[in-house]
């Protein structure tokens, strides 16, 4: 049978998530925020994967979005992730990424992945209409990881025999190719490297995922995954200021968790107040204030490297404990 796509149906834009009780807020935030800033008669569905989200928590995000956004539930446990490398806060929630050629409906041939943990300043259609040209996602190259022989890259690069100078993406945005995900086993192959190289893998789901992918990406525009402590928006391209169109607050300093942490805090919490979890805001120790300045402070890019040394340090220490602390709330 032939299908017609219609104008409007073409014009559809697809986001695939994965959340836990503990990004409930996040994912809200950022969903209504992609909905928002889409054109009015712009349809957009959702594919969430609900790790142990209770129906009471899925209809508080559910009242957090407009009509036109469509959110399909994908009900799934990161307890099959048991066996996989856990260091320092995350949670095994972060593998569900890798998976998503099995959870996605059949039918969904490209989607749009964002992190919970971003925030949408401009219209997704941009990225949605962007060609992938034959390769299996586009993705914005990481500024921490340069490449994937860079300290935090990809641990197993000799042994696949990887060019440790190709570059290494941040999987926090990706617009996929879900057919192609799928065709060149993508989740086969990332989980595989996952449990070969487990007590050497630093970025997680991320680290697997520039394995698997080497050679089969491109590079978009780093307005599409801007960091949020990344205050100087750069010089102009083509006669214009770049501008990031998704912000990514990536690392500890979430806005939910510390208020004031950075120059997009305040666009965070007007989308936030637009949710159901409006008004909400983190209580603000002294350390947390402390914690605020550092972030907003020229002295943290002179302060990288023993941002380093502690990650270093918690990686070291809890796989060596045997165990994780529990995922922060």
């Amino acid at each position: 049978m032939i299908h017609h796509v219609t104008d409007k149906q073409a014009a559809r834009v697809v986001l695939a998530a994965a959340s836990d009780e503990a990004y409930a807020l996040p994912l809200a935030v950022m969903l209504s925020s992609a909905a928002g800033q889409l054109a009015a008669d712009t349809p957009i569905d959702a594919h969430v994967l609900a790790d142990d989200l209770t129906a009471a928590t899925r209809e508080r995000v559910e009242s957090s979005l407009p009509p036109a956004m469509t959110v399909h539930w994908v009900p799934r446990s990161a307890a099959e992730f048991a066996d996989l490398p856990r260091w320092g806060r995350m949670s095994l929630a972060t593998y569900h990424k890798v998976t998503l050629g099995s959870w996605l409906p059949p039918h969904v041939g490209k989607v749009i992945w964002l992190d919970c943990d971003t925030l949408v300043l401009q219209d997704l259609s941009a990225l949605w209409g962007t060609p992938l040209d034959g390769r299996t996602a586009l993705a914005c190259r990481d500024r921490l990881v340069p490449s994937l022989g860079s300290s935090f890259g990809v641990a197993g690069w000799p042994e696949l025999g990887l060019p440790p100078g190709a570059p290494y993406f941040n999987a926090g945005v990706m617009l996929i190719d879900v057919d192609r995900w799928r065709t060149r086993v993508v989740e086969q192959r990332s989980l595989a490297y996952l449990r070969r190289f487990r007590d050497r893998v630093w970025f997680w789901d991320q680290e697997a995922l520039n394995a698997s992918l080497a050679g089969d990406w491109g590079a978009l525009d780093d307005e599409w995954n801007w960091p949020a402590n990344r205050v100087a928006l750069g010089p102009p391209v083509t006669g214009r200021r770049r501008t990031p169109r998704i912000v990514h607050f990536s690392g500890d300093l979430k806005p939910w968790r510390i208020t004031g942490t950075g120059p997009f805090c305040a666009a965070y919490e007007q989308w936030l107040d637009r949710t159901a979890w409006a008004g909400s805001r983190p209580q603000r120790s002294p350390a947390d204030l402390l914690l605020a300045l550092y972030a907003r402070s020229p002295a943290r890019t002179l302060l990288q490297p023993l941002e380093r040394l502690r990650m270093r340090w918690l990686r070291w220490s809890t796989i060596r404990a045997g165990r994780s602390p529990e995922p922060d709330a």
